[in-house]
């Protein structure tokens, strides 16, 4: 069961970035060189994290206060990756150990894989200095690429529930589950939209307002999040709903934090140094417009992301 659980969270959340396999790639590389192999994965996954908030769904104004609007399905992202998200150069120092002396070694590293990169280890070339004399360095071996793509796919589920006076809600959920040496790992947001329709009766289409929050953590055994990931949202969407279609758009606001924290342990002195990373997306407003089409209760959706990058989107699911 636990593997089957596993393999559901690698899917949804693009690959194994969050198995075993990251921890240890962590484990050989320091602060520096981890802010440089982390960040295109966290440009994408803030980017993919705060997408499909804009989806067309407001209930149109009616007589009642309560409208049946509710939808369960899946959305989809894909990120096209460039040279840049997948390859870096990088020049840094750290300890040595020689002949029982410790050192402090100049390195330096030529298109060095991210996350995204080949997953063959980087090799960082070096010298130091003793008796005012330059010595090579040991070469240092360091992280691999865990996935060697050029796209960053990311699936997840999506709930709307709504809507009482205009008011609806988009609820994301995966249950905290302990996956054995994969770490504790849960995920969990919550999204409040409201039709100003209701407000301002007479316009020809519908129009809101929407905000919210979204985490995704890990956990060791002591129960310390050493991966934690937040998403914040706001932004105004339109709506112009014809028989069968909707045709959306709109603008968001957002922001997308990444803190992360492991050992690194110095193959040289076998010294292990606690790492604290934090990291922002570089994604903070996006343009979307998009399409539904709705045939009994199934709903399928294409979007397009203008941000700082181009993405692209889509969702099926069922619609009442």
């Amino acid at each position: 069961m636990k593997k089957i659980l596993l393999v559901a969270f690698i899917f949804i959340f693009c690959n194994i970035l969050f198995s075993q396999v990251l921890n240890d790639n962590l484990s050989k590389i320091g602060a520096k060189y981890a802010e440089k192999y982390m960040q295109p994965f966290t440009d994408g996954l803030g980017i993919a994290f705060n997408s499909h908030f804009i989806d067309g769904r407001m209930q149109s104004v009616g007589k009642l206060p309560f409208e049946t609007n509710l939808y369960a399905g899946v959305k989809l992202s894909a990120i096209a990756l460039t040279d840049e998200d997948r390859f870096f150069d990088l020049s840094f120092t750290d300890s040595i150990l020689v002949g029982g002396q410790k050192f402090l070694a100049y390195y330096n590293v030529t298109g060095a894989p991210t996350v995204f990169g080949p997953t063959t280890p980087a090799v960082a070339k070096g010298y130091y200095y003793a008796a005012g004399v330059q010595i090579p360095a040991p070469d240092l071996t360091l992280a691999s690429g865990i996935v060697d793509t050029k796209f960053y796919p990311f699936i997840i589920p999506q709930i709307g529930l709504g809507s009482f006076y205009g008011a609806d809600v988009i609820v994301r959920f995966l249950p905290r589950v302990n996956l054995s040496n994969y770490g504790d790992l849960g995920y969990s947001g919550v999204v409040f939209r409201y039709n100003l329709s209701y407000l301002i009766r007479g316009i020809p289409f519908e129009i809101g307002l929407h905000g919210g929050f979204q985490n995704f953590s890990i956990r060791n055994d002591d129960g310390v999040k050493y991966f934690d990931a937040n998403g914040y949202v706001a932004g105004l969407q339109f709506a112009k709903k014809f028989p069968f279609v909707t045709i959306y758009g709109g603008g968001q606001y957002e922001t997308f934090d990444l803190e992360l924290n492991y050992n690194y342990r110095n193959p040289s002195t076998n010294i292990v140094v606690p790492v604290s990373i934090s990291q922002k997306s570089g994604a903070n407003f996006r343009g979307v417009a998009g399409a539904s089409l709705t045939i009994l209760t199934m709903m399928a959706n294409f979007e397009l992301n203008m941000g700082k990058r181009f993405l692209i989107t889509a969702g099926l699911g069922f619609a009442l």
